[in-house]
């Protein structure tokens, strides 16, 4: 993996970590439990991908400093 690769994917991780904490702030302002329904699974879905982008990330850095 080379430096760009590896830029661009710390750029994901954070956009995804930084999306991830908008909404999980949101939950604060919600007004129904279908909102709030809505506002977890997206902190949920977004944790998802921000740890699949860390764990590639470690995976492959291990392995490929």
């Amino acid at each position: 993996m080379n430096q760009d690769q590896k830029e661009r994917l710390f750029r994901c991780f954070c956009e995804a970590r930084k999306t991830q904490g908008f909404f999980s702030s949101c939950l604060d302002k919600s007004s129904t439990k279908e909102e709030r329904d809505v506002l977890i699974e997206l902190v949920q879905d977004y944790a998802r991908a921000s740890n699949k982008i860390k764990d590639y990330c470690l995976e492959n850095y291990h392995n490929n400093p």
